[in-house]
């Protein structure tokens, strides 16, 4: 068997020789390189995905530190908010202190509650109340500003006062002049 490479001339050698290595880098290149470079590709592409979404977490994290601070900070005015609510339980005790108010501003009262409900976003229940106070004007003014500095919180829709000559009492002539009928009709905010 002849051999094959020493028949050929020594150009031929060298231009076989070239286009051999070519064939093999080309292979190597296209086997091995360009699957290589495409998987690099999208490892990147997956890297930079996560690092987006780690960079948006530690954004939240960083807004959560933020709201559980201004929280905390706020805790002292929600316990300040939630007494200005009746609770249901307390009833009689919010009765009281305005039986109180009118026997120390030396008024007479009637109180009506109303049992229409309205829940607002459920967190309370609004309760029109109707206060009715019979006395002498100045009377009248120290109890609505008694009635303003309550730890509950009561909305005063309206408040109507007219003068009562007329009425019987057992003062004298002219405390029977000086008498003031006040209607307030209000919102009161409870709590079960």
């Amino acid at each position: 068997m002849p051999d094959f490479f020493s028949s050929i001339g020594y150009r031929s050698k060298i231009a076989f020789s070239a286009i051999f290595s070519i064939t093999i880098i080309g292979g190597i290149l296209y086997f091995l390189v360009w699957p290589a470079a495409d998987n690099i590709k999208m490892i990147k592409s997956e890297a930079e995905g996560r690092r987006l979404e780690l960079e948006k977490n530690y954004l939240k994290g960083k807004d959560l530190k933020v709201i559980t601070g201004d929280l905390k900070t706020a805790e002292p005015q929600l316990e300040e908010l939630r007494k200005i609510f009746v609770k249901k339980e307390k009833a009689l005790d919010f009765i009281n202190e305005l039986e109180k108010i009118a026997q120390n501003n030396k008024l007479e009262q009637k109180i009506d509650l109303s049992p229409n409900e309205k829940d607002i976003n459920g967190v309370c229940k609004e309760i029109p109340i109707q206060l009715l106070t019979g006395g002498n004007f100045s009377d009248q003014i120290k109890y609505l500003s008694d009635l303003e500095v309550l730890d509950y919180y009561i909305s005063i829709q309206t408040i109507e006062m007219s003068l009562n000559g007329a009425q019987n009492t057992k003062n004298n002539e002219a405390e029977k002049n000086n008498r003031v009928n006040m209607q307030i009709l209000a919102n009161t905010y409870w709590q079960p």
